[in-house]
């Protein structure tokens, strides 16, 4: 009778304690934004330095209505690295750049060596021209994305949202893109959607994937840009894809006359290959142009490129 008294009272024990281990990592007063399995947390940043840097990423649930923030140097380089899917319902926003350093030009969340998934969220991100999180690799699923990312690395866009009120910038920057994918999206702007551009070499091109996009257009092309502009001033080179899009208000674009995409440099088919299907069919007629020169305020803040 003793021996079974004392196994009850250690189960007993263990049920009691439940509850105290799923919440080990909030204290008294802490409010939980984001869950690993049952294991709370009162900051993104806790809950990613809790996952692992394992092939498969690490889920992390937020909670309903909640804004929550990525600080940067949070999964950065070596023993930090991690892997992460940030899931929500659509309620949730992540600003991550606001938590960002000023660095390079832009607001950047350093992460190297980490994989980011967002899904069913609100991802803030800037205003400037490289602001974005310097990391391995992004995915987004079904997220809406408000100001404008550039991109350091790996990067896919799926049955995402782009709403960029914005009168003069890019949702999108390739910059430091590898491979860039767009399937399923639709960008709403007022007139610049995504610059192919960055220092891609021959070894290392920047590929451009965009399939099944829309492209909305508020000012009816007032901006003078094509949906997905092109442009080169480091000799770099590119491969865009681009099937089955729908375009709404753009301007032709530069040396295209496609509405679809601009060749602003006049890039040559060694630096730049296309597979693009227009809708409707178009005739694209390149010819050689002279690049007008830009002002310095529309300048690359650390080489003075003409990048806008």
């Amino acid at each position: 009778m003793k021996k079974f008294l004392s196994i009850a009272l250690a189960l007993l024990m263990v049920c009691v304690m439940l509850p105290t281990i799923a919440l080990a990592d909030l204290a008294e007063g802490e409010t939980c934004v984001a869950k690993i399995g049952e294991t709370k947390y009162e900051t993104l940043d806790k809950a990613i330095q809790a996952a692992a840097n394992a092939e498969t990423p690490t889920t992390i649930s937020l909670e309903n209505g909640v804004t929550v923030y990525l600080t940067s140097g949070t999964a950065h380089e070596n023993n930090n690295s991690r892997n992460v899917k940030i899931v929500g319902n659509g309620t949730q926003t992540v600003d991550v750049i606001q938590n960002a350093v000023n660095a390079e030009g832009g607001m950047l969340s350093y992460q190297r060596g980490s994989k980011f998934a967002f899904e069913n969220v609100t991802v803030k991100a800037g205003e400037g021209n490289f602001d974005g999180i310097v990391c391995s690799a992004l995915t987004f699923n079904n997220c809406t994305i408000t100001g404008k990312l550039t991109l350091y690395g790996a990067a896919t866009f799926t049955g995402c949202t782009f709403n960029n009120t914005m009168d003069n910038q890019y949702s999108i920057w390739t910059w430091g893109g590898t491979t860039v994918t767009f399937t399923n999206c639709t960008f709403n702007t007022n007139g610049k959607a995504i610059l192919l551009y960055g220092q891609a070499t021959a070894k290392n091109p920047t590929n451009l994937v965009v399939n099944n996009c829309t492209f909305n257009d508020r000012q009816n092309g007032a901006a003078g840009k094509a949906a997905i502009e092109i442009g080169n001033d480091y000799n770099a080179t590119y491969h865009l894809t681009a099937k089955n899009n729908t375009v709404n208000g753009f301007a032709p674009g530069k040396n295209t006359g496609s509405t679809l995409w601009g060749n602003k440099n006049n890039m040559s088919e060694e630096n730049l290959t296309l597979t693009v299907e227009e809708k409707p069919t178009q005739i694209v007629i390149i010819t050689p142009t002279e690049e007008t020169p830009k002002t310095d305020d529309q300048k690359n803040p650390t080489t003075g490129a003409n990048d806008v």
